[in-house]
């Protein structure tokens, strides 16, 4: 197989030299550095990879001049003007690649082309073997037939030639030089004496050709001419034996990335399933990923650009991940873009791990020597490939898992966008290496080592710092967390301390009602005694006044709550505030009466304080309290006048009130207690601001 690359820039020429070397390391590569030097040559390539902007003839001109001298070579135009893609049809052209494009689909077009050679080839080789290639000597006084590919060696010997086969010699008068015309590019004269068949070498050196039947000489000068020889007799052999088993060839090239799609797709659904609400969300997710990507592969193999590929499949994860689960929405961005980039980095590893060891084991000389097993390395290197990613996948993943633990919790958009920019910083500086890697390496017709090493410890240090990113957030998070339940916990225990002093209160008032109480009932026998009954009924009414204020009229069905509103009442007519109360507890349920409290204190302390604020603006003050319940939900409605603005908190959507910062933080914390209790129960809180009023609504679930 011949492949040509035109093109006027020296650096590009090596540069695709390279990569062609590492898909089919027996190529035979040929390169023209313009267009008039390519027609000039004696023999055509049989796919060729042509520049169109060169100097002198361009490369469009080029494929004209090739076509009307009747060669068939498979031409691929490489270049970075798209102009011309309507043009390269009128000269038959086989694909049209525009730069940039990433290695697998310069993998994917060359593989094609290269299949399109083969047909051709195995067309016009089955003709070929029809009638195997003779020498026709007379020996003996005989005509003997002798097929040129039985022939072990020949040598010459005193005017004679004797041509020795496995099984046998024979001898005839004749000149070397006939039969190393008439035997063509199978045997090769290593010495004047000698002409060896490539096919029964055992192994060389300098000096001496070990066949299967015999040993010849060397001539030292022939060495170097020797070695080229061999090399290229063994890549058309490998080549015939890549025909022989192309559709097998084939199935893998093209099975690959099929399975490379599945391993990744499961590696999605095993990122994903502890995020989401349900695992089928997940396994969706999973299987859209597999069905996008692999259908973009195997329906539209011509779509230029495996970014655009990522993309599609990206935005076609995130959907479905949205339509399944519709909570966190940023988390969710947060995970597709940390997969793909992910992926994008094992997947550049993998691929230096499987360039480096393909040219390192196909350019040995014991593959050399062995054409016949170039299939079972192809196939073990792309086994290597999809392990060293999966490895590397599956490693990131179970490291963000593990460290990513509150999964559960919102992400605003300042989290999203710092979590987001290393994986974005990381896949700048991924094509940045991709474009020099392509264009810039030509010193050499290979990488250089400490290139690969560079681009490799880059690859690793993106992975890990997005890993690492991830566990700092997760850091700050554990820390803020542990602030708010100290928050929180403080919180419970002013409510506690409050309750305390209200009982202490009402336990007073019972003390000093209770000294009085002889007093009173003396003062009444007194009245009654001496008939004063009008007296000492005015007198009576007067005391139960006194005890109902003590006491308290509020009547919810629980000493706690009543010892509550109570407290509240007191302190909102001190005030000025007006109170109104139709709340009962639940009795017979199974919600805690501390959870109650909880929520009656902390909700009937922010409206005192919003309608105190309203007092000094308009004059118009209340607070309403009540409760009832619809079906299995047990509902506490807290309503107050309220002029001020109120502002959203994003994170957690509680509203931040106008007050000072102090204050504001406490009524935060307020709200978030009461969430905390209504969750404890399966319910919410909802918030309703109305004109002059501020409504909040706890749902509890009975059941």
């Amino acid at each position: 197989m011949r492949i040509g690359i035109c093109d006027d820039e020296k650096e590009i020429r090596h540069t695709f030299a390279e990569k062609i070397r590492r898909i089919y390391p027996k190529a035979e590569l040929e390169q023209y550095p313009s267009g008039e030097e390519l027609l000039s040559a004696d023999r055509m390539p049989d796919i060729l990879l042509l520049d169109i902007r060169m100097p002198g003839r361009d490369g469009m001109e080029t494929a004209k001049k090739l076509r009307e001298k009747g060669g068939e070579t498979v031409i691929i135009f490489v270049t970075a003007l798209e102009d011309f893609v309507f043009q390269a049809f009128d000269v038959g052209a086989f694909h049209y690649l525009v730069k940039p494009f990433d290695d697998n689909k310069f993998r994917e077009v060359l593989s094609r082309a290269v299949g399109q050679v083969e047909g051709r080839e195995r067309a016009e080789s089955t003709e070929s073997r029809q009638e195997k290639p003779r020498l026709i000597v007379t020996a003996g006084g005989k005509h003997v037939s002798v097929n040129l590919e039985d022939i072990v060696y020949a040598e010459v010997f005193d005017r004679k030639v004797i041509v020795h086969t496995m099984d046998a010699d024979i001898e005839y008068y004749g000149k070397m030089k006939e039969l190393e015309k008439q035997a063509g590019e199978e045997l090769y004269r290593p010495h004047r004496a000698y002409l060896i068949n490539f096919n029964y070498i055992v192994k060389y050196d300098a000096s001496n050709i070990y066949l299967k039947r015999g040993q010849v000489l060397m001539a030292r000068q022939n060495y170097r001419e020797f070695v080229q020889r061999y090399l290229r007799y063994n890549q058309r052999k490998g080549q015939e034996y890549m025909e022989q088993g192309g559709i097998w060839w084939k199935a893998v090239s093209y099975g690959l990335p099929v399975s490379e799609i599945v391993l990744m797709g499961y590696c999605l659904y095993r990122l994903t399933a502890p995020f989401m609400e349900r695992k089928k969300g997940a396994l969706r997710a999973g299987m859209a990923y597999v069905l996008v990507m692999g259908g973009i592969y195997v329906l539209f193999l011509r779509l230029e650009g495996l970014s655009l590929r990522r993309m599609m499949g990206a935005l076609a994860v995130f959907l479905v991940m949205c339509r399944t689960d519709r909570r966190n929405y940023g988390q969710k961005a947060f995970l597709v873009q940390t997969f793909f980039s992910l992926h994008r980095f094992a997947g550049a590893v993998a691929e230096m791990v499987y360039d480096n060891l393909y040219y390192f084991i196909g350019n040995t000389d014991y593959m050399a020597a062995h054409p016949d097993l170039s299939f079972a390395l192809y196939v073990g290197v792309c086994g290597i490939y999809l392990a060293a990613e999966l490895l590397f996948m599956g490693v990131s993943v179970w490291f963000i898992l593990r460290t990513y633990v509150y999964r559960d919790t919102g992400m605003s958009k300042k989290e999203l966008f710092v979590l987001m920019t290393p994986s974005f910083l990381g896949v700048t500086g991924y094509w940045a290496i991709w474009h020099y890697r392509n264009f810039y390496i030509a010193e050499i017709q290979r990488n250089s080592d400490f290139y690969d090493m560079l681009s490799l410890f880059y690859y690793i240090v993106a992975m890990v710092t997005i890993v690492a990113v991830i566990a700092l957030y997760q850091s700050i998070k554990a820390g803020q967390e542990e602030r708010m339940q100290n928050k929180l916990l403080a919180v419970q225990v002013e409510d506690i301390r409050r309750h305390i002093a209200q009982v202490e209160n009402l336990y007073q008032d019972i003390r000093g009602l209770r000294h009085d109480m002889a007093n009173h009932i003396a003062t009444l026998e007194g009245l009654y005694e001496v008939d004063r009954a009008e007296e000492a009924k005015a007198y009576g009414a007067q005391l139960k006044n006194a005890l109902s204020q003590t006491t308290g009229q509020l009547k919810s069905g629980n000493p706690v709550t009543d010892v509550i509103l109570l407290g509240v009442k007191k302190e909102a007519e001190k005030r000025g505030i007006a109170f109104r109360s139709a709340f009962y507890y639940p009795t017979g349920s199974h919600v805690d009466a501390f959870d109650i409290s909880v929520v009656l204190n902390n909700a009937l302390q922010n409206a005192l304080e919003n309608a105190a604020k309203s007092e000094k603006e308009n004059g118009k003050t209340y607070i309403c309290v009540r409760s009832y319940r619809r079906n299995n939900a047990y509902m506490i409605e807290v309503r107050n006048s309220f002029p001020g603005t109120v502002q959203w908190d994003a994170p957690n959507g509680l509203p931040v009130t106008s007050k000072g910062k102090k204050d504001s933080q406490s009524h935060g914390y307020g709200l978030a207690n009461i969430r905390r209790v209504a969750g404890k129960y399966s319910g919410d809180i909802a918030v309703d601001i109305r004109e002059g009023e501020f409504c909040l609504n706890i749902m509890l679930m009975m059941e």
